[in-house]
């Protein structure tokens, strides 16, 4: 019979139904359409008894229904009306493929569809409430779970509460969270917040009860508090939450509390980190004025126009508010540190990536380096002694120690300048200083051309400036200093024009990293050996588990390349990756990331210890340092103030 029915469809033969589906057509017969079951065949059958009365009844501005029906939840824009050919049912957002798969099931017991659509097929068959072929596709989606897909899975689970779905996900996820981490892009395209908590003075962390459930366990709480304390005339919005990194501090009683709140007096609100915390957070935390999309003391905005993450564009008494920690790893398991965790959350429905970074008390604080406290005697624990002025304003150029002296090579406050900017034009003139004396700084033989914005690295005591900008086009040439006899040198040019990269040697070897031509971001890494004086066409694609992206001021650090900061063209980025150059098959890896975002830092290593200094977070230039010490061991950032 539905064999005969499916014959009479496709010669369309006493076809009495129209589905207009994405502005195409399908045809065939109300009396199998209502078998479709759901919403679809509410619609058909109320057809028959004349309209639906309900106050959630509404028009678009198109002229298109948006009904709520007995089903409970909205089904998407439609048009129900007859002409001549018989009933029509207009659905013009929903895809023209998933429904025809959904008609052939009807009419021939078989749900054939490509892989592609398979999630979105589940997705109209729970909108339209047809259970039987939403089951199936669940199925399907299980059997067929995998590192690329578990994420966008887990999505579709959560959008319609199919809890089911959604534990066997979550389970999968849980096995592969570490592969994940690393391979998935998926991974890469959630929202990632950044969570700080400093332990306060004199508190001690038992790490036998602070491991990654109970860290989750107190976040969640934490936003959840946060949510429930919104006026009624906001919303939550995921997408202000992961804008900044978020500061929270324990109290006596181990309960989190936000430090935007600490008293600037107190222990935790008066340390370094903290104040930076609010300074470059204070457009988020503005007092609301009742218009527009303004924030209250929380950084919450109002967006009461807001969609949420999914199908429907209301909220409705039967949706199920989901809070839940799908994973949590600490990231110690992956070599990163032993006081921060990762984890994939569920906060209010919509999925992200969660990174708590344990701070106490006493990393919250500037720390000065042994090296300056003895070479300047009885130099306060916090203090700063201001060293000569070059003879010339410089910016955007490089700086390097060799023999024994910082030579500047453009840029600012560097050791060994070469070139760089005053504001006005782009200079070839190098200077140097020597800390041993306390003297002034002195020219040295100047490039053979203007440039700035190169990456400036030193190779036995040779300085090596790599590629550039000129005033007028971005360069691939590199030139080599000697110190020993005062004089610049070319050698092997770049495979692709570079300014704005980062550079870094190891074991003979000069990485140019990143950076931008003309007109692009550049992604390739590719590298120069000294002794064979030639650039090698071997690139490094970069690759973060958040973003991929370019970045600036990297240094080698045990082994490992590390890339710091920078900017993707539209924002300072706090991101930190790292790759291990002795591996085979070296991949890029996400660690943790700064306490403040930042383009244009500068960074240094001593006394294993990795020094990020000053940059540009967005919106105001910073004049504070943090670093990361000991490598992949546990990570501490403080922050510390330049005069």
């Amino acid at each position: 019979m539905v064999n005969w029915m499916n014959t009479l469809r496709r010669s369309d033969q006493l076809c009495d139904v129209t589905l207009v589906v994405s502005n195409r057509q399908i045809r065939g017969h109300r009396i199998l359409f209502a078998t479709i079951g759901g919403i679809v065949s509410e619609l058909l059958l109320s057809n028959q008894r004349g309209p639906i009365s309900s106050t959630h009844d509404g028009m678009d501005d198109n002229g298109y229904s948006v009904r709520w029906l007995s089903h409970a939840g909205t089904l998407p824009s439609f048009k129900l009306y007859t002409n001549e050919r018989g009933l029509v049912l207009e659905f013009p957002t929903v895809d023209f493929e998933c429904m025809e798969a959904l008609v052939n099931f009807v009419y021939s017991g078989r749900l054939i569809v490509p892989k592609a659509k398979v999630s979105g097929l589940y997705d109209l068959a729970c909108l339209l409430h047809c259970d039987s072929v939403a089951r199936i596709c669940a199925e399907y989606l299980c059997a067929n779970l995998c590192i690329a897909n578990c994420i966008s899975t887990r999505k579709c689970a959560n959008r319609f509460n199919d809890t089911l779905l959604a534990s066997l996900v979550d389970q999968y996820i849980q096995d592969h969270f570490e592969a994940i981490i690393q391979e998935s892009h998926e991974f890469s395209s959630l929202p990632h917040i950044l969570v700080k908590i400093i332990s306060d003075k004199g508190q001690t962390i038992d790490w036998k009860l602070f491991n990654e459930k109970y860290m989750g366990d107190k976040l969640l709480e934490w936003f959840q508090q946060r949510v429930r304390e919104l006026p009624a005339h906001m919303e939550f919005r995921m997408d202000i939450l992961s804008e900044k990194p978020l500061a929270c501090y324990f109290d006596e009683e181990w309960n989190l509390h936000d430090c935007f709140e600490a008293d600037d007096t107190s222990s935790v609100g008066s340390c370094d980190l903290v104040q930076e915390f609010k300074r470059s957070t204070q457009k988020l935390y503005c007092p609301s004025n009742g218009e527009g999309n303004t924030a209250n003391s929380n950084g919450w905005k109002n967006c009461q126009n807001a969609a949420s993450n999914g199908h429907y564009s209301n909220s409705s008494d039967w949706e199920e508010i989901e809070w839940k920690i799908v994973t949590f790893l600490n990231n110690m398991l992956l070599f990163f540190s032993d006081v921060t965790f990762t984890g994939i959350f569920l906060i209010k429905r919509q999925m992200a990536v969660i990174t708590i970074e344990l701070v106490s008390h006493e990393n919250a604080r500037p720390r000065t380096p042994s090296f300056l406290s003895m070479s300047q005697g009885n130099l306060a624990e916090t203090g700063r002694v201001r060293l000569a002025r070059m003879a010339t304003p410089r910016c955007a150029g490089g700086v390097v120690v060799a023999m024994d002296r910082l030579i500047v090579v453009g840029s600012i406050s560097f050791v060994n300048w070469s070139g760089g900017m005053d504001g006005s034009a782009d200079l070839a003139s190098v200077e140097q200083w020597d800390p041993s004396n306390y003297g002034s700084w002195k020219f040295v033989a100047p490039l053979p051309s203007a440039r700035s914005s190169m990456g400036v690295v030193t190779v036995n005591d040779c300085v090596y400036c790599i590629g550039g900008y000129d005033g007028r086009k971005v360069l691939n040439e590199c030139l080599k200093y000697n110190p020993s006899n005062d004089a610049w040198t070319a050698v092997a040019s770049l495979n692709a024009s570079r300014a704005e990269m980062a550079c870094v040697t190891w074991k003979g070897r000069i990485y140019a990293i990143a950076g931008c031509d003309d007109w692009n971001k550049l992604y390739s890494v590719e590298y120069y050996s000294v002794e064979e004086d030639e650039c090698s066409a071997k690139r490094y694609v970069l690759r973060i588990a958040q973003l991929i992206l370019p970045y600036s001021r990297e240094p080698k650090y045990a082994d490992k390349l590390y890339v710091v900061g920078g900017t993707d063209g539209v924002q300072s980025l706090d991101s930190v990756e790292c790759i291990d150059l002795n591996s085979k098959e070296a991949v890029w890896r996400p660690i943790p990331a700064m306490n403040s975002r930042r383009a244009n830092v500068r960074l240094v290593v001593f006394e294993d210890c990795l020094y990020a200094v000053g940059g540009f977070d967005g919106n105001m230039f910073l004049n504070s340092v943090e670093y990361l010490e000991n490598g992949m061991a546990p990570t501490k950032c403080p922050l510390v103030h330049m005069m």
